[in-house]
């Protein structure tokens, strides 16, 4: 999977820019502030997104942020955005449902989550659960996109910054060893017959990654010359495979990053300009 830009691009973990916020929750993944607010701590000491990966991967702090059993609360990672003091609308309760099908996509699989089983799960009613999320297929591809959506804008300051790619994609490997069977799940719905479902979330992906690749091009990051949407689409291919190979035959998640890292190296190698080539390749690789 390869977050989405802007939005950025599914999956992908580790940077934070700006603010965090942290949602308390009752068992159902609710959360269990009943008034008329969603609690939400702001911590803005992270200024540098691009330098905050610890040794030991993500600090606990990091791994509660990026639970994606956790309701994202509305208009979270969107730049220049503190998000405090929500009422508990319609938006809060769509962010709560769409953490239910999260967790259980996880503990049952594509096949077996109903709509049924998500209103039972998140409390809610069945209509309510049609109402803010849609038919099973979209809300499906909704809870995916939220999530992904969210990891992207957490990931970069800025889609002109130069290191906004590498960014985002070590992100998204660091934020899948939180619950890996949920990236798991994610992409083996490739291999089922709600297929449309993968192929939505992927589209959107897609558009992302057009949208940060033209960014960085205005910004001149990319040559001229490159094909911006041409390019995307051979980096989300890339991605989506790699993602679609560890999710149907797993193997380790560091193993996965060393692929996709190399790959994009490959890549982007004559398509970045001379300036910025050697600082961005940098980042794509190890240490």
């Amino acid at each position: 999977m390869w977050p989405a830009a802007g939005q950025p691009i599914l999956p992908p973990p580790v940077l934070l820019f700006g603010a965090t916020a942290r949602l308390s929750m009752d068992k159902a993944g609710r959360s269990n502030d009943m008034g008329s607010r969603m609690r939400v701590e702001v911590d803005t000491r992270m200024t540098n997104p691009l330098d905050i990966k610890t040794d030991g991967g993500l600090s606990e702090e990091m791994r509660e942020l990026f639970d994606p059993y956790r309701p994202i609360a509305p208009g979270a990672g969107k730049p220049g955005t503190l998000v405090g003091g929500a009422r508990r609308s319609q938006r809060v309760r769509r962010s709560e449902i769409l953490a239910t099908i999260r967790r259980l996509l996880t503990e049952v699989g594509c096949a077996e989550l109903t709509v049924r089983g998500i209103a039972d799960g998140s409390g809610y009613a069945i209509q309510t659960v049609y109402n803010l999320v849609g038919p099973r297929n979209q809300a499906i591809a909704e809870a995916i996109t939220e999530y992904s959506i969210f990891v992207g804008r957490m990931a970069s300051p800025a889609l002109e910054n130069p290191l906004a790619l590498p960014a985002i994609t070590n992100m998204w490997v660091d934020v899948q060893a939180i619950r890996p069977e949920f990236t798991r799940q994610c992409n083996l719905i490739f291999f089922s017959p709600a297929r449309v479902i993968y192929y939505r979330f992927r589209d959107r992906q897609l558009r992302g990654m057009i949208k940060l690749l033209r960014q960085q091009q205005k910004s001149g990051i990319l040559n001229n010359s490159v094909d911006a949407v041409a390019l995307a689409e051979i980096l989300v291919l890339f991605s989506t495979s790699m993602w679609l190979e560890w999710a149907d035959r797993p193997f380790a998640l560091e193993t996965l990053r060393e692929k996709l890292n190399s790959g994009y190296c490959s890549i982007l190698g004559d398509k970045l300009a001379s300036e910025h080539r050697e600082l961005v390749l940098s980042r794509f690789t190890p240490d």
